[in-house]
């Protein structure tokens, strides 16, 4: 069988699903993986200032909040984690860490894929990745089936 994973911010009570990134759940199933579950994470996870969606521009004079409201609003999701306590724990942890944060924090992967997907090579190379999702009727809640289908437009790979 094996331990599933999970990324959780304690501080947020924010998780996120290596299903949503396209990934499976094991620590080798999503390790190996590109334009996933790690990414979001490393992207949740940065810490900068945003500037670098400003290029050149007068950086002297944009705040990160102005930088933030400029680009639209999923790039908040861009460092949302940095600094605060973040764990990728397992259904077998012994402090029932894994069941609080599927059972009680806000599942905020979908909008992590929405942020990671604003780059049209990563959304190309992750609209390939979670098509398998798809084969499987009961992989996918319904919002998140709408959710996919805004992000990348066709679900099945056809335009």
């Amino acid at each position: 069988m094996g331990q599933y994973y999970i990324g959780v911010n304690t501080k947020r009570r924010e998780r996120i699903h290596p299903h949503a990134f396209g990934d499976g759940l094991k620590l080798r199933e999503f390790c190996g993986s590109s334009h996933g579950f790690l990414m979001g994470l490393a992207m949740l996870l940065r810490n900068d200032d945003f500037t670098d969606y400003l290029k050149g521009e007068n950086l002297d004079s944009i705040t990160a909040e102005a930088c933030r409201v400029r680009v639209g609003p999923s790039t908040t999701y861009a460092g949302r984690w940095a600094g605060d306590p973040i764990e990728v724990v397992g259904d077998y942890s012994k402090d029932g860490l894994y069941g609080i944060a599927m059972d009680e924090y806000e599942d905020i992967s979908m909008r992590v894929v929405e942020h990671m997907a604003e780059d049209s090579r990563t959304k190309d190379l992750m609209h390939e990745k979670i098509r398998w999702r798809f084969a499987i009727p009961t992989m996918c809640e319904e919002d998140e089936l709408v959710a996919y289908g805004r992000i990348f437009g066709s679900l099945r790979g056809e335009e």
